[in-house]
């Protein structure tokens, strides 16, 4: 991603009362990762000021958005980054996730006229660091806490080491 310009966050959001100094930097480029903008969506100052805040300087941790069914966790990040045109890797978490489902599995792969052959399909974690995408977990509570312990690496800071791959 290479920077475009930075654009007031009144503009961006079409928010009220805020200084037009306030920016955050529009990115450039064409991706299948960057969510599509739905135009009549409104934002919330409060929700933009926390999730610009983690976005400029996020402090090797995640950000935990909490709030009832329905009340817009999800949308409110997606629309962020549309408009951001920052891609977003998404995955929704349950019960019988494993931390391997974020790090990607071994799949067959076939090409017309060769023999198939077993390649690493990245998930959506090493895929995110890799590209700088936004990796979005949704319903993470969902998610055994052994299995999401293999987060804590990277959440630290440290390197994401895939084994499966070698």
């Amino acid at each position: 991603m290479s920077q475009i310009k930075k654009v007031p966050i009144s503009e961006l959001f079409n928010l009220k009362g805020i200084p037009s100094t306030v920016t955050m930097t529009v990115f450039q480029g064409g991706s299948p990762y960057i969510p599509t903008i739905q135009k009549d969506y409104v934002f919330n100052k409060d929700v933009v000021r926390d999730i610009r805040a983690f976005l400029i300087s996020p402090n090797d941790d995640a950000l935990y958005i909490t709030g009832p069914t329905g009340s817009g966790k999800t949308s409110a990040v997606l629309q962020m980054a549309a408009r951001l045109n920052w891609p977003v890797q998404s995955i929704t978490a349950h019960g019988q996730m494993e931390f391997a489902d974020l790090l990607g599995h071994h799949v067959l792969v076939s090409n017309e006229g060769q023999e198939p052959v077993m390649e690493f399909m990245y998930g959506p974690l090493p895929r995110a660091m890799k590209l700088g995408h936004i990796l979005l977990i949704n319903e993470i509570d969902l998610m055994d806490p052994a299995e999401l312990s293999g987060l804590n690496d990277v959440l630290e800071g440290r390197p994401l080491v895939i084994t499966a791959n070698g």
